[in-house]
């Protein structure tokens, strides 16, 4: 009798063991266009750390390859993952991965790289898949026209305002102009177009008369923007923006070859002020050294855990919750503002 008495709750025990083993954790599987993009692979480490405790979490990176990614989504939408979130290669593309998600009916968060809204609002007589976007497509990234005003800020905090600047030593030429060059980060993406029109018209709204005399494609990579300086008129340059740190870097690399047996202390004195947006590691540490003047924060961490709280609303029927005050609103469309990294301001 003895031995029948503890055999029943073995069996239970043994039961309940089976039946967690037998129920696996939701599978979130994210897509990212290059792992070479030092913010967005930092990205998707702090994406693994917020979700990783409670969902299946993988990480596919598309190496700039738009059709492997579609390809790969496609994949893991009939492995069985439970979501998606996607960084895409092309924000032109969106709308196959749509399309085979809602046949599927696996929820999407897009990051950072906003398809188009014709994708988000599309035209279709199915009445029933746009209301199935609506209820399951998101889009969280950066806030880019407060991080190209943020740049303007910046600028404006080292020139002591467009009344010392015409009248000083960062006038070089006199004419009462700032002479602005851009590296942009890659045609046709929202956030390059967005934060170079609004740390030019930042800069004007401040009272500063610009004259661009520069803009190229740096495609968002450190090497890409040190070939792009090699057709920029240096000499003619009075602020340079950059539309993240990577090419900020690559610009102060070229610099400092081009800079070999100058006596001057620092790039900014040799050359000019440099802002650039992401505050990396690695911007922060350039801004510290003096190297660029200061770099606008893209708050990585606020997006992933916005992003964590729509696919546990998504997958788990929890509340969305009240929208902090740092993100802003637009339908399914969430922008997350960040900081500047500045001693300057």
């Amino acid at each position: 009798m003895k031995a029948n008495k503890w055999f029943l709750p073995w069996i239970l025990l043994s039961l309940c063991l089976f039946a967690c083993q037998g129920s696996p954790r939701l599978r979130v599987t994210m897509f990212v266009y290059d792992s070479n993009d030092t913010f967005m692979a930092s990205f998707a480490e702090e994406m693994e750390g917020i979700l990783d405790g409670d969902f299946d979490f993988s990480v596919s990176f598309a190496e700039r390859e738009q059709a492997a990614q579609t390809l790969a989504a496609i994949s893991a939408i009939e492995g069985g993952t439970d979501a998606l979130i996607i960084n895409l290669v092309d924000r032109l593309s969106a709308g196959a991965i749509i399309e085979k998600a809602y046949r599927e009916d696996v929820p999407i968060v897009f990051a950072n790289r906003k398809p188009l809204s014709s994708d988000f609002n599309p035209k279709a007589v199915d009445a029933d898949y746009s209301r199935w976007i609506d209820e399951n497509c998101f889009y969280v990234g950066s806030y880019p026209l407060y991080e190209g005003r943020a740049q303007a800020e910046i600028a404006n905090a080292f020139f002591g305002g467009p009344g010392k600047f015409a009248k000083g030593e960062f006038d070089r030429n006199g004419d009462g102009l700032v002479q602005v060059a851009v590296m942009k980060g890659e045609q046709g993406h929202q956030d390059a177009e967005e934060r170079t029109s609004a740390c030019l018209s930042g800069l004007e709204e401040l009272g500063y008369s610009i004259d661009v005399v520069k803009t190229a494609y740096g495609n968002w990579e450190r090497q890409s923007a040190f070939n792009e300086m090699t057709s920029f008129p240096i000499d003619d340059i009075e602020l340079l923006f950059s539309n993240n740190d990577d090419m900020a870097l690559g610009v102060v690399d070229y610099l400092k070859v081009d800079s070999a047996g100058k006596e001057e202390e620092s790039i900014t004195e040799a050359y000019f002020p440099i802002v650039g947006v992401d505050a990396t590691a690695q911007g922060r540490e350039a801004v510290d050294q003096g190297d660029i003047i200061g770099t606008v924060v893209n708050d990585a961490h606020g997006q992933c855990e916005w992003i964590s709280k729509i696919i546990s609303h998504l997958l788990k029927g929890e509340e969305l919750g009240k929208v902090p005050e740092f993100v802003s609103e637009e339908g399914n469309y969430y922008y997350v503002e960040g900081g500047i990294y500045s001693s300057l301001v």
